[in-house]
């Protein structure tokens, strides 16, 4: 008789199977799981040979390693991959069966996948108890340095030499003020409220609340107001507008444009509200970063504008890419999930 390895509970969720390795390196065992992963039943699987299932090069090699070396690892994980399937086999010795071993074979893209998940899980659970007590141990101390300021500088008056280092106090504790509430937004969003909201009325607020009609730099606003309302909580979709026009106008020679169209691959689900400008572009190294926490290329940059900003996407059903970027300028695209009732008024 023969079992499955122990799995952890992420384990058990993925694609996997068990065959059971004779010396001769043929499968005297299977298990259910091969009818998904390898297209056969567990009868057509015994007494195949294992490199009819596993392609690789040094695939003996491997099971000989690990079959006659008793001293060393009891198991050992091999890469199987041909252009049809990459699969991850872990190679166990069986106790009391020195002749025998039991592969494990799990397809190697979801393996990846998951455990790129559970990093990411896990890598903002410790980001947000890092930024909630950051923010408990930063906040009480701050507002007594404001507060020690003012009275200082209201004792001292304007006329005195220290007046103007006292005045600087108060705008350098409001930006790590800003800091912090940034920082808990992202660890700590509240549930959207989405509700059907049209394009335009999105884009003028944001627009109004980036002031950027007030800046030098050119705006172009081309929204068609055929594409229908928006499932969307309106705050959570303006503040991310803000962010990518505010970035627009920074880093704009001369011309941002805030367009709006149907999603080229899912137009029937998605509009897409893009932010382009015509500045010298992202670095192509710094592409792959842009939207990760606390990575800025501003001097004043807190890091946390992109990130928050594709976190809301997200948590209302869309999403936030950066489409194109060259030194001609770059575009941002934020999807939006239509209204399936898009034929009824806002």
């Amino acid at each position: 008789m023969w079992s499955r390895p122990p799995l952890s509970r992420h384990e058990h969720e993925l694609p996997m199977a068990v065959l059971l390795i004779d010396q001769d390196d043929r499968v005297q065992g299977a298990d259910p799981g091969v009818r998904a992963l390898l297209g056969r039943s567990e009868a057509a699987c015994e007494g195949r040979p294992l490199g009819e299932f596993l392609p690789h090069a040094d695939l003996g090699r491997v099971l000989a390693w690990v079959r006659e070396a008793p001293g060393r690892r009891n198991e050992l994980r091999v890469l199987c991959e041909d252009p049809r399937r990459r699969l991850l086999v872990t190679l166990t010795r069986l106790p009391g069966h020195p002749t025998l071993l039991a592969a494990l074979l799990v397809a190697a893209d979801d393996w990846r996948a998951e455990g790129e998940k559970r990093a990411a899980s896990q890598f903002r659970s410790t980001l947000e108890a890092v930024i909630a007590g950051f923010a408990h141990e930063v906040r009480n101390p701050l507002a007594a340095i404001l507060s020690l300021s003012e009275v200082a500088l209201f004792h001292l008056g304007e006329a005195s030499p220290a007046a103007d280092s006292l005045a600087r106090i108060a705008p350098l504790v409001a930006r790590v003020d800003k800091l912090i509430k940034q920082s808990l937004s992202y660890s700590r969003p509240r549930s959207p409220q989405r509700l059907r909201h049209t394009l335009r009325s999105l884009a003028e607020w944001a627009i109004e609340l980036s002031q950027l009609r007030a800046s030098p730099v050119l705006l172009d606003v081309v929204i068609d107001d055929r594409l229908g309302p928006v499932l969307v909580d309106a705050e959570q979709a303006e503040q991310v507008l803000v962010n990518l026009l505010c970035n627009a106008r920074d880093a704009a020679r001369s011309s941002v444009r805030l367009g709006a169209c149907a999603d080229d691959v899912h137009p029937e689900r998605f509009v897409r509200l893009e932010v382009s400008d015509d500045g010298a572009g992202i670095p192509r190294d710094n592409q792959d970063l842009i939207f990760e926490p606390f990575f800025s290329t501003k001097a004043n940059g807190t890091g946390l504008g992109l990130a928050i900003a594709r976190d809301l996407a997200r948590r209302n059903g869309g999403d936030l890419t950066l489409r194109s970027s060259s030194p001609r300028g770059s575009c941002f695209a934020l999807l939006l999930e239509r209204d399936p009732n898009s034929d009824l008024p806002p």
